[in-house]
């Protein structure tokens, strides 16, 4: 697998997959303003990668240079089944996919996605693709569905209407801005952790109401999600990774939406993960002298 990479480097990370007879730089190249709202990720597989193949590839990937979750992803056809297994393996968060034509929906739905919230985009002409629907609607009753009423049989939406079509994949996967800040720390995985979990994250300086408050011990990771009056979501995702005796790499990723205010947020998110991680380095430092 090889992965294209193109858009705003602090847009909210989004995964393309295209199906036979148009891949994700064709709709790119008819959705010019996804590249201007989004950070655009575009895997191309060869021929001959089977499916799980392409999915190992991809969570692979997702894990090693995201930790693990991104914001939403839009797969066409083949590309979109591709999309929903990488969903109900459940080792990648995603926020929102849209799932556009037919496509097999996998053994196993029943056991879906309890959080990424999921749209699928049919033709009213498709007959496959409403199959495909009824299939996702029994194993998923929340799905969010559009029928597009006068779509050319055998066309997708990107092809038939580019303008529409862009609008409506930035609406239903909505906008954030996303800050990503690494450090490598003198100390064990476990301690860290431990210490992690004693001494949350500071995001309360800049949430006024916590939604979210979560640890995953197996994963090494810690997130809080929020809001306050300015800010409709503060998104603050904490990953461990360790390097053995070398130390242990923390990665702080932040998914905020402040709307006009995103200009002002993101340094400010930017400053509070620099803060933290350089406290948590001295914290150390401090533990190791008291030895």
């Amino acid at each position: 697998m090889e992965l294209h990479i193109c858009g705003r480097n602090d847009g909210a990370v989004v995964l393309l997959l295209g199906g036979a007879g148009i891949d994700a730089d064709a709709l790119l190249s008819r959705m010019p303003k996804l590249e201007k709202t989004y950070y655009l990720l575009v895997p191309v597989f060869s021929a001959d990668e089977s499916e799980d193949a392409r999915l190992d590839a991809l969570e692979q990937m997702l894990t090693e240079q995201f930790s693990g979750r991104i914001w939403g992803g839009y797969g066409l056809a083949e590309g979109a089944g591709l999309l929903l297994r990488l969903v109900l393996r459940g080792s990648i968060r995603l926020r929102a996919c849209v799932l556009e034509g037919a496509f097999a929906a996998g053994e196993g739905i029943g056991g879906g996605p309890t959080e990424t919230k999921l749209i699928h985009w049919a033709g009213a002409k498709d007959k496959a693709a409403k199959k495909t629907r009824e299939a996702l609607l029994e194993a998923v009753p929340s799905l969010n569905r559009l029928t597009i009423k006068k779509l050319p049989k055998g066309e997708c939406f990107a092809a038939a209407r580019p303008d529409l079509a862009e609008a409506r994949l930035i609406r239903d996967l909505g906008q954030c801005v996303t800050v990503t800040r690494t450090a490598v720390l003198d100390g064990s995985a476990e301690d860290i952790w431990e210490r992690m979990r004693l001494y949350p994250t500071g995001d309360a300086a800049l949430v006024g109401r916590i939604d979210r408050l979560r640890f995953d011990g197996e994963k090494r990771t810690h997130l809080l999600e929020g809001s306050s009056k300015k800010l409709r979501l503060w998104s603050h995702q904490v990953r461990l990774e360790s390097l053995g005796e070398d130390g242990t790499i923390r990665t702080d990723q932040v998914e905020l939406d402040a709307a006009k205010l995103n200009a002002v947020y993101r340094p400010l998110a930017g400053l509070l993960l620099k803060k933290e991680q350089r406290a948590l380095a001295r914290a150390l430092k401090r533990g190791r002298h008291a030895l």
